[in-house]
């Protein structure tokens, strides 16, 4: 036992000691938040059920085609932080680096999830290095009587400056409106806001980004169609502690016009195209701490291009001061 705390401990500083900043401006952190649809890289074994069919599974041509997309889009915004759901694995995170993103200074970090039916998993490329390896949330949330954790997820610790900052990174289940999905969103919302108090009290400002599945229906932040959640996903992580408001955190929603607001696309009919903003709604989030939400220089909604072949899903970029 003592042995395996001295690994541990090693490890730890480890980390600590290689952690690098590569940012080209420190008086800026950008964090991208971006679903990108089943980033697989097409090579075997393939994870996930077979049964579940997209146009580049077991093809790498394809498989590549869609990354070298997906990259086109990172390098034109130029995150410092990119945070992506449904990436098959590890390896497929270092294809999109080494291959279409060389020279941008990222280093990919993925905490493998528990979803093996999808195969997905949550991930970062960041040019911050974090300062102790990835983990991952298992605590199950509750809601009525439904008692779940959030199988994919990560949360990873950065020092930015003098500062001490906790990403969490998460992929909720999916179909906002299913009420018989309901209370299993609602616990893994639980079981994320328990874990983002408990980073709170040690001193670290929380950032919650990601796939949240839900609808935000506050006044501030609702997206363009006003569509209003049947659960409480969103103000539970929003209101963390109940016994304060102090460290509410706040959607970078507020600071998109309303007309801007949203990050995914629901094709109805299924032919590939954006027949109306009727199919187009805000399910993903960027949640900041306090004191990170007063330091905002800018939120960007990229959602000025034809999702069709790259993500059903939009980025999010945030942009806060760090003097």
């Amino acid at each position: 036992m003592r042995n395996a705390v001295l690994l541990a401990l090693f490890t730890l500083s480890a980390f600590a000691a290689h952690a690098d900043d590569r940012r080209p401006d420190k008086s800026t952190l950008t964090i991208m938040s971006w679903n990108v649809e089943f980033m697989w890289d097409g090579l075997p074994p393939e994870e996930g059920n077979e049964r579940i069919q997209f146009p580049h599974r077991g093809n790498p041509k394809l498989a590549a085609a869609k990354m070298e997309r997906i990259a086109k889009i990172i390098r034109r915004y130029d995150p410092d932080i990119v945070s992506l759901d449904e990436v098959e694995n590890l390896d497929a995170l270092k294809l999109l680096n080494d291959r279409f993103l060389e020279g941008m200074g990222y280093e990919p970090y993925l905490k493998n999830g528990r979803d093996q039916y999808t195969g997905q998993d949550v991930g970062i490329l960041t040019r911050i290095d974090p300062d102790e390896p990835l983990w991952r949330e298992d605590r199950k949330g509750e809601s009525g009587n439904v008692r779940k954790s959030a199988s994919k997820n990560y949360i990873a610790k950065f020092t930015v400056g003098e500062e001490s900052i906790a990403l969490i990174g998460v992929h909720f289940l999916s179909r906002p409106t299913d009420r018989d999905r309901m209370h299993e969103r609602q616990a893994q919302a639980d079981s994320i806001r328990a874990a983002a108090v408990k980073l709170d009290a040690e001193g670290y400002s929380v950032v919650i980004a990601g796939d949240i599945n839900d609808y935000d229906g506050s006044r501030e932040a609702s997206d363009h169609q006003s569509n209003q959640p049947i659960t409480t996903v969103l103000a539970d992580l929003k209101g963390m502690d109940p016994a304060t408001d102090e460290d509410d955190l706040v959607n970078a929603a507020q600071f998109v016009p309303k007309r801007r607001r949203f990050t995914c696309h629901w094709d109805k009919n299924r032919n590939g195209r954006v027949d109306g903003r009727s199919e187009l709604t805000s399910i993903d989030h960027v949640l900041l701490a306090p004191e990170l939400a007063e330091r905002v220089d800018s939120v960007e909604f990229m959602n000025n291009y034809e999702p069709s072949g790259i993500s059903d899903h939009f980025p999010i970029m945030v942009t806060i001061g760090t003097d």
